[in-house]
C-alpha cells in the first residue's frame, strides 16, 4: 500500500504542478486565481489529494486533515494567456464569452490541421452538433477532467485525444471487448495512425488509474490484440 502510494504521488509530482506550484510560476496571488476560477474561465484542479496528519505527544492526541490540489502543467500557458487577455480587454467585453470562443478556435484549429494529415472526424460537417460538443468539451475542460486525461490539458490535445478515439472506435468498436477479429485491407495502418495520435496526445494516467483508463482500451489493448507497431 505504501508502495503504490509513493507511486502515486510520484505521479503527481511529475507530471502536474501543485496551486502553489502553479500560481508561483505564473506569478500570480491567490485571490487573483480564485477570481479566475468563480469566473469559469480557468480550469479546475484534475486531482485533490487529503492527507490525514496523526500525531501524539506528552499533550495528546493530534489530528489535521491538508489538501494538495493538482494541475496540468499545460494550465500555466492557459493562465499566461488570462493575464495577457484581462490586461488588453476592453470595459465591458463579456471575458468569459472571449475565452470560450478562442477554446473553440483552438480545437476547430487542430481538428482542420488534422484533417490535412488524413485525420476526419464528419462532426466537423455537421455546425450544430459540433457547437454541442464544443459546449460539452469547455465544460470537461473547466471541470479539470481532461487535466487528468491528456498530456497538457490544453484545447488542441483535447481536439486531437477526441478524433483519435472516434476513429478507432469505427475501425474496431468499443469497451473492453473489441469487436473486430481481424482487420481489413489497409485498416492496420489507419488504426495504427489513429492510436499513435491518441498516445501522443493523451496522459500516461495515475498508477492506479491505467487499468479503467481510455490509454489501457484504446492503446495499450488494441495495440496488443492487432499487432500494431
Amino acid at each position: 500500500m505504501k508502495f503504490q502510494a509513493t507511486r502515486l504521488t510520484e505521479y503527481l509530482n511529475d507530471h502536474f504542478y501543485t496551486r502553489s506550484q502553479l500560481l508561483t510560476l505564473a506569478k500570480l496571488d491567490e485571490s487573483s486565481f480564485a477570481r479566475l476560477l468563480d469566473k469559469k474561465i480557468m480550469p479546475g484542479a484534475s486531482y485533490r489529494m487529503k492527507t490525514t496528519l496523526a500525531l501524539d505527544s506528552f499533550f495528546g492526541e493530534h489530528r489535521q486533515e491538508e489538501e494538495r490540489q493538482y494541475y496540468a502543467r499545460g494550465y500555466l500557458s492557459w493562465l499566461q494567456y488570462l493575464g495577457e487577455l484581462e490586461a488588453e480587454k476592453a470595459d465591458g467585453q463579456d471575458i468569459k464569452a472571449i475565452v470560450f470562443a478562442d477554446f473553440c478556435s483552438r480545437y476547430q484549429a487542430k481538428l482542420t490541421a488534422l484533417a490535412a494529415q488524413g485525420f476526419h472526424l464528419p462532426i466537423m460537417a455537421d455546425k450544430a452538433r459540433l457547437d454541442a460538443l464544443l459546449l460539452s468539451e469547455w465544460q470537461h475542460f473547466l471541470n479539470g477532467t481532461y487535466g487528468l486525461c491528456t498530456r497538457s490539458g490544453l484545447p488542441e490535445d483535447i481536439a486531437a485525444k477526441e478524433l483519435a478515439i472516434v476513429m478507432i472506435k469505427a475501425i474496431v468498436g468499443e469497451g473492453l471487448e473489441l469487436d473486430v477479429a481481424a482487420l481489413a485491407p489497409g485498416q492496420s495502418k489507419q488504426l495504427t495512425k489513429a492510436v499513435d495520435l491518441l498516445d501522443q496526445a493523451s496522459s500516461a494516467f495515475a498508477p492506479h488509474e491505467v487499468k479503467r483508463s481510455s490509454r489501457e482500451l484504446y492503446i495499450n489493448r488494441v495495440r496488443l490484440k492487432y499487432k500494431l507497431s
